[in-house]
C-alpha cells in the first residue's frame, strides 16, 4: 500500500460514521470522535480509542481548516507522509515514503497545484526520475 497520493482526511476510514476493529475474536465499533482529540490548534487523530498510536497531526487555522504542517503516520508509528497546507489548501513542500519505509517522492505544492520539479524514487529508496510541473 502507497500513502500520500490522497489526502488523508480523504480516506474513507477517516470520514467513515464507524470503524469496524477486530482484536482476537471481537469485533467492535469504535465511533470516530472518540479517534480524534484537539488541543487549541493541533488536531490528531489516533488509530485505537486508548490515543496510543497517532494516525495523522497537523495544525488547524482558525476556520478548522488544515494550515502548516501535517503528518501522517503508519499504525506502527513510521513517518509516512509530510504535508503542508495553507488555509485547508496544499501548499508548501510534500513528502511521501513506501511502507518500508524508502522515500517515495517528494516536491512543492502552491494553492493545491504541484509546482516545479518533483523527485520520485524507486522501491529501495534510489533516485529513478523527476518531473518539473512548471514545463507541463
Amino acid at each position: 500500500m502507497i500513502w500520500g497520493c490522497s489526502d488523508p482526511a480523504e480516506n474513507d476510514e477517516a470520514n467513515s460514521s464507524s470503524k469496524k476493529t477486530t482484536s482476537s475474536e471481537t469485533e467492535k465499533t469504535v465511533n470516530p470522535e472518540e479517534l480524534v482529540e484537539v488541543i487549541g490548534s493541533t488536531y490528531t487523530e489516533y488509530y485505537d480509542a486508548a490515543k496510543t498510536k497517532i494516525k495523522f497531526q497537523g495544525e488547524q487555522d482558525e476556520n478548522k481548516q488544515r494550515h502548516g504542517k501535517w503528518v501522517y503516520f503508519s499504525e506502527s508509528g513510521k513517518e509516512m507522509n509530510i504535508s503542508h497546507y495553507k488555509n485547508g489548501t496544499l501548499h508548501g513542500f510534500m513528502q511521501v515514503k513506501r511502507p518500508n519505509g524508502a522515500l517515495y517522492y517528494h516536491g512543492d505544492f502552491k494553492d493545491g497545484e504541484r509546482v516545479g520539479v518533483w523527485k520520485f524514487y524507486d522501491e529501495q529508496g534510489k533516485f529513478s526520475h523527476e518531473t518539473d510541473y512548471d514545463k507541463e
